[in-house]
């Protein structure tokens, strides 16, 4: 064999934790995938609390119509 071969520790070649790279290149998308997802979740709260408000609308007009139509069968 090569005497350059032989001397190289193949164990000093790799880098110290094998998903460093992983990480670096994955952080960015990460990081746009967490706004995305802050985004959603902000969206779905206010959607759902509009549509309770406006269910609690319907309910307290439904009520104020049954309070006068019983009124008028008095």
């Amino acid at each position: 064999m090569n005497s350059v071969t032989e001397d190289v520790d193949l164990l000093s070649l790799a880098p110290r934790k094998p998903d460093w790279d992983l990480k670096r290149d994955v952080e960015k998308k990460l990081k746009r995938l967490e706004k995305r997802t802050a985004r959603a979740i902000a969206e779905l709260t206010r959607e759902r609390l509009l549509s309770q408000t406006s269910l609690a609308e319907i309910v307290a007009t439904t009520s104020k119509l049954n309070e006068a139509g019983q009124d008028d069968d008095d």
